[in-house]
């Protein structure tokens, strides 16, 4: 009898196992493309089957629609509300490991199941409960850290959750770490390095756990070992392998603040994440990737010496030129006031006797920051409008080349008479999973609308009387950086990069209601942006997420003009999606950006 039970359990399972795997995959776009002559009664259009997430993600979104009139919708057992059309979107919880999604379409008569699966690489805290484990894969650190005195660094590591585990490092011996509440098996703790751990030779760090008893059950050495330096040592200078490379700040909060261009040689005080340290200056300091520096052993940087400065108008621009002895890395920023720019590892600067002025500038003025820190500071006149800039080195001279606000010849009957626009449609020709850019419930690429919109906005700016550049052609596959080219090829007045929006995997997409956004990177884009989000928030009858700063490469890269990126609306979400797929809504875009930047160019003509 229990041999029988036993037969029986094992054929249960084995029956189990095969029905799972006879489950079929959920189709996408891509198969109804290529068999459309199946009558599928679902798709899920994201995420496409397999898809590995990033490591440590605990949610996720997912949708696509029904194509099954009046039929319901479950996933892994729980209701799916579906939108009229059929479409859904749901935030699911996710696991370290293997997740599995069941689709149930269910009819009167009938009821088909479809299967997703999703990975996420990372720590399964529930396969080390109740043991004494480390997560092997995830020891910080993997790779070589060199610090200074005065660092302060996060140590972290993963291990079977409520455990006492502690960390050794030089003269830091048994820090406890602490758990974290919300992320069961990661501990964490900082320690800040004091001049006892100079005199230690490079360590690794050695992870203990103990038990009740305070007995050690595991421990774990880091792969990566840590090395303290004197708090003013240069660890080595570092040659860039590319030049006018731009540093990642050290705080968060600087992320669109920091614009700094890297040249030549640079002095290297740390070492993290495969990420180098660099010193600018006695404060300033960045990480650049090690994929962008070749090292040698540290020796004096040759000092710039600055030893003239000019500034002259021409071709309705200013140029100002730096006279330097060697190429310098520099940071620029732009004020209300006007515009200033940092030289770094240069000794001297050589102040003009006579003052420098143009009709943009109306005073330039220097500043002694530090013995290599050197600070050129440019006034701008009353009423004038920086419009863009660009900057180069000729030679070991150093460029800049402000451009003055056009004057616009426009008319009420033609109020963009020989304005010249650059549209950009976002994202290339991709009908295979994962796409280049987004794509809604339905099914509706982001490229494909994209296009759309950017030709009917086309004919409505040159309706008005401006004359209107495609960055691509439909169908056209080109790199961003071919894009900004047709900028300066077309002698452009503006830029719209025109898109539509999608959302970080781990972001609850029903979380608050959602719209269209408009994005700039310099300071002198923000005034075109405002003039387009105010013509939205009159014609477009979406929440208005509002003017972001990003460090977009499409606005980044263009600042010899106003730029700006426009995202529409939301494709994943359905209703929006269903918009996007309307010729009337797509008009009323395209209306919405239009009147925008006519009213901007009005707006600039009356000032100047």
């Amino acid at each position: 009898m229990s041999m029988n039970k036993s037969l029986i359990s094992l054929f249960c399972l084995f029956l189990c196992v095969k029905l799972a795997m006879a489950t079929p995959i959920a189709p996408t776009l891509t198969e109804a493309d290529l068999n459309p002559q199946v009558p599928y009664s679902l798709r899920v259009e994201y995420p496409h089957q397999d898809k590995i997430m990033p490591s440590g993600i605990k949610n996720m979104f997912l949708f696509g629609r029904v194509y099954q009139n009046g039929a319901k919708l479950k996933l892994n057992k729980q209701d799916i509300p579906l939108y009229k059309n059929g479409a859904f979107l749901t935030y699911q919880p996710l696991n370290p490991g293997e997740n599995e999604f069941i689709f149930e379409v269910s009819s009167l008569d009938s009821t088909e199941t479809f299967r997703r699966n999703i990975f996420v690489p990372g720590f399964d805290w529930r396969k080390y409960e109740g043991k004494y484990k480390f997560d092997t894969e995830e020891v910080f650190p993997s790779s070589e850290v060199k610090l200074k005195e005065g660092d302060t660094l996060t140590f972290f590591i993963y291990a079977s959750p409520k455990r006492k585990i502690t960390f050794t490092i030089f003269s830091h011996t048994n820090i406890l770490m602490k758990e974290n509440p919300k992320t069961p098996g990661f501990y964490e703790a900082k320690i800040t390095f004091t001049k006892k751990d100079i005199n230690y030779r490079a360590q690794k760090v050695v992870y203990k756990m103990f038990d009740k008893k305070n007995k050690v059950k595991n421990k774990v050495f880091s792969k990566g070992k840590i090395r303290i330096y004197p708090k003013e040592q240069i660890l080595s200078v570092g040659k860039l392998t590319k030049q006018s490379q731009r540093l990642r700040p050290a705080a968060k909060k600087e992320e669109h603040i920091l614009e700094t261009r890297l040249f030549g040689k640079l002095k290297i005080t740390g070492k993290l994440n495969n990420f180098y340290r660099i010193l600018l200056d006695g404060e300033q300091e960045g990480w650049l990737e090690e994929k962008f520096i070749k090292t040698a052993p540290y020796f004096s940087l040759p000092k710039n010496n600055a030893w003239k400065v000019s500034l002259e108008e021409k071709d309705n621009k200013s140029v100002l030129t730096i006279y330097n002895n060697a190429k310098t890395s520099f940071k620029t920023e732009q004020t209300p006031v006007g515009f200033n720019i940092t030289l770094y590892n240069t000794q001297i600067l050589n102040t003009p006797e006579e003052d420098l002025k143009t009709s943009l500038f109306n005073q330039v003025s220097f500043e002694n920051l530090k013995d290599e820190t050197q600070k050129i500071l440019l006034k701008f006149e009353k009423g004038s409008k920086l419009w863009g800039f660009d900057f180069d080195y000729k030679g070991n001279d150093l460029v800049f080349n402000f451009y003055h606000t056009p004057k616009f010849n426009v008319s009420k009957a033609k109020p963009l008479k020989n304005v010249r626009i650059v549209l950009d449609p976002g994202h290339s020709p991709k009908r295979v999973a994962p796409y280049d850019g987004a794509v809604g419930p339905s099914g509706l690429l982001e490229y494909e609308v994209n296009y759309k919109i950017a030709q009917k906005t086309k004919e409505k700016l040159e309706a008005l009387g401006a004359v209107v550049f495609m960055s691509k052609e439909e169908g056209e596959n080109m790199p961003l950086a071919r894009r900004q080219e047709k900028v300066l090829s077309e002698q452009a007045h503006l830029f719209i990069s025109l898109h539509n929006n999608a959302l970080p995997d781990n972001i609850d997409p029903l979380a608050r209601p959602r719209g269209f956004t408009f994005y700039y990177y310099y300071p002198h884009s923000y005034t075109f942006a405002e003039a387009i989000e105010r013509s939205f928030v009159k014609n477009i009858a979406l929440p208005d997420d509002g003017i972001l700063q990003r460090d977009f490469s499409v606005t980044r890269s263009s600042p010899q003009v106003p730029a700006i990126l426009i995202e529409h609306a939301y494709m994943l979400l359905p209703e929006q999606e269903e918009l996007l797929s309307q010729d009337s809504f797509i008009d009323k875009l395209a209306t919405a950006t239009s009147q925008g930047v006519a009213n901007y160019i009005s707006e600039i003509s009356k000032k100047h």
